[in-house]
């Protein structure tokens, strides 16, 4: 009995990228960047590329992978105010304490989200961080150490799910506490 023998289709590798000719000597790349986290839809970054021929266009393709993934996530439509309401779900999805959850959703409501949320949390840095910092420098360092630490673990769980890179949090400059002796 003769063996029946299939030969697989080569598969492009994941995350290869595609190459497309827009006229002589002229290329578009395309790279997968990932999914964004708002819409759910796959997001792809182009660049069009002078290449001599289509060997000199791979080579320029592999570079621009590369280039892509050493970048931070792709840039998404969310902001602080999505990340912080997504940190609020998942703390009750996790079933956290009901006081932790209305601490965490008063803080987001009244000083976090007034004072950064409409900025993407692809924009955020620790200079933002700073801001909400100084505006409530009247109160104690504990006060704003708290507020800091929602906004931190919000921003760790946006970390986690791919939102962004680092977390803004460690590059700013928290007050220091007072440490009274009795």
């Amino acid at each position: 009995m003769a063996e029946k023998r299939t030969e697989a289709k080569a598969r492009r590798p994941r995350g290869g990228g595609s190459i497309t000719v827009q006229g002589p000597g002229r290329y578009r790349l395309r790279v997968d960047v990932g999914t964004d986290p708002v819409t759910g839809r796959r997001r792809s970054a182009t660049k069009i590329v002078q290449a001599k021929n289509p060997t000199a266009a791979q080579k320029l393709l592999a570079e621009y992978v590369a280039e892509q993934a050493t970048q931070k996530p792709a840039d998404s439509r969310a902001t602080v105010a999505t990340v912080m309401a997504e940190y609020i779900r998942y703390l009750e999805t996790k079933r956290r304490a009901p006081l932790t959850i209305a601490d965490a959703r008063r803080t987001t409501d009244r000083v976090i989200v007034p004072v950064l949320g409409s900025i993407p949390i692809a924009d955020l840095e620790g200079r933002h961080v700073d801001e909400l910092i100084r505006r409530y420098s009247h109160l104690t360092p504990a006060s704003i150490r708290r507020y800091i630490a929602v906004l931190s673990a919000a921003l760790g769980l946006a970390v986690k799910q791919g939102w962004l890179a680092t977390n803004p949090v460690q590059r700013a400059s928290l007050p220091a506490l007072d440490h009274q002796r009795l």
